[in-house]
């Protein structure tokens, strides 16, 4: 997606990644190719409008969206074919960071495969790295269907270019 949408099908992956079998982990409902028998490694998620916060002195959550993301999260993990280590969350708002960190901080008491693992960080703060899975988190939902952050389609592109698996 990103090759096609951001650089016209002009980016192309060496031979030796095409090749790769990239299985998706288990544990989310991932979406079928239309055209193909096969489960895309890109999934969009409506969670629900309308549920931004706009914090007094700056920044931006999504309390509805934290507690999702945390929620797929457990889900994946509890299937035991990726590790909290291999797992990234991006999000444009340093707000939003934190209190994914909260949430999964609660979520991992006393879990194995602790929580504590995964990455969470902004957009920017991520640029250059990859993991097997990005989860990322917009936070933006509101009725004038504001994107703030993602106008500039260069921090969408690196929010969704970043995993190696889904």
């Amino acid at each position: 997606h990103p090759s096609n949408y951001f650089y016209k099908g002009q980016v192309k992956c060496p031979p030796t990644l095409q090749n790769r079998q990239h299985i998706l982990p288990s544990g989310f409902p991932w979406p079928k190719s239309r055209t193909k028998d096969k489960h895309l490694p890109l999934a969009f998620i409506h969670s629900g409008q309308n549920n931004e916060y706009t914090h007094n002195f700056g920044g931006k959550s999504n309390p509805a969206e934290a507690k999702l993301v945390t929620r797929i999260i457990s889900s994946l993990i509890e299937n035991d074919e990726i590790h909290a280590k291999n797992i990234a969350v991006i999000t444009p708002y340093s707000k939003q960071v934190q209190l994914i960190r909260m949430e999964l901080a609660i979520k991992g008491t006393g879990n194995k495969n602790s929580m504590h693992q995964i990455k969470v960080g902004t957009v920017d703060s991520f640029q250059g790295q990859e993991t097997d899975l990005v989860i990322f988190s917009a936070v933006r939902s509101n009725e004038l269907k504001e994107m703030g952050f993602l106008r500039d389609p260069r921090r969408l592109n690196v929010a969704i270019a970043r995993a190696k698996r889904g």
